[in-house]
């Protein structure tokens, strides 16, 4: 819920495991008792929805409600090098929050973890990279 996910060489979304599908195929999809993905840009390489031969559920055609494929405009302060930075441009607010507080959740009224270009709630944060 009220997330972006950009940038990963292999794709963005992939569920594995068969609890997990229970979850999206079994469950109320949607509500608090599945799984839910509402309010979400993506903009990853190869593909956002990573589906494979066997899963019982198709992503793409599962998750669509306010799911957003674009060009990420993050900029700003970045942990990774090469990466974009964490705050969200124009493309990325465009995409309407959802008020998860019925999930038990804090309300949010941006996607993300950085609200602005003016938030500076992440100064001090670490990141180390680890080289593979």
């Amino acid at each position: 819920v009220n997330s972006i996910i950009v940038g990963f060489e292999d794709g963005g979304l992939d569920l594995d495991d068969a609890a997990t599908f229970d979850n999206v195929s079994g469950g109320d999809v949607g509500l608090a008792e599945g799984i839910r993905f509402e309010s979400v840009f993506l903009d990853n390489i190869g593909s956002n929805f990573i589906e494979e031969a066997g899963d019982p559920v198709d992503l793409s055609d599962t998750f669509t409600t306010n799911i957003v494929e674009g060009t990420s405009d993050l900029s700003g302060k970045t942990f990774v090098t090469n990466a974009s930075g964490v705050v969200p441009g124009p493309v990325i607010n465009a995409v309407p929050a959802l008020d998860p507080t019925a999930l038990g959740l804090e309300a949010g009224t941006y996607l993300g973890a950085v609200s602005g270009a003016d938030d500076t709630s992440f100064d001090g944060w670490t990141f180390s990279e680890v080289a593979e």
